[in-house]
């Protein structure tokens, strides 16, 4: 009986752990992406690859990397499936594409259409971020699905 009871409190304390991280990096994100200065999603992505939370890139577009999420994160009111984004100076994380480079930034991408994502923002008084459909699935390939993928981001502003 100790035996089970001491593995009942390790499974809840570490799911309390788990709970708690995730709750972190989830205000984390939700302040980058809330645009109140540049994004810096170098760190940021980084710590979600130590954590596990990310893996390697399914695809790099224009530089821009994007990653499943292999842990659930709540981001306002969306529960997203990737995470993307780009900053200079972490040219052993992202890769770096021929020509100029895009803005620094960092997003997510939902299961739900542009509709219903733009209505969310504006219930949450969030204005100021792009939102655009998915140009890729999360395999890489470009994504010509009736099922909705939608980005949402944060990109610098010069």
């Amino acid at each position: 009986m100790k035996i089970v009871t001491l593995i009942l409190v390790l499974f809840l304390a570490v799911a309390a752990q788990s709970n708690a991280q995730s709750k972190k990096y989830a205000g984390q994100l939700e302040q980058l992406m809330a645009c109140k200065s540049n994004p810096k999603a170098g760190k940021f992505l980084i710590e979600l690859r130590r954590t596990g939370y990310i893996s390697t890139t399914y695809t790099v577009f224009d530089t821009i990397s994007y990653f499943k999420l292999r842990r659930p994160l709540k981001v306002w009111n969306f529960s997203p499936v990737a995470v993307f984004g780009w900053q200079g100076g972490f040219e052993k994380f992202f890769d770096r594409g021929p020509g100029t480079s895009p803005p620094e930034m960092i997003g997510i991408v939902v299961r739900e259409s542009l509709a219903d994502v733009n209505a969310k923002l504006q219930k949450l008084g969030i204005r100021n971020l792009d939102v655009e459909q998915a140009e890729f699935d999360l395999n890489g390939r470009s994504y010509h699905s009736k099922a909705p993928l939608t980005e949402i981001s944060c990109r610098e502003r010069f």
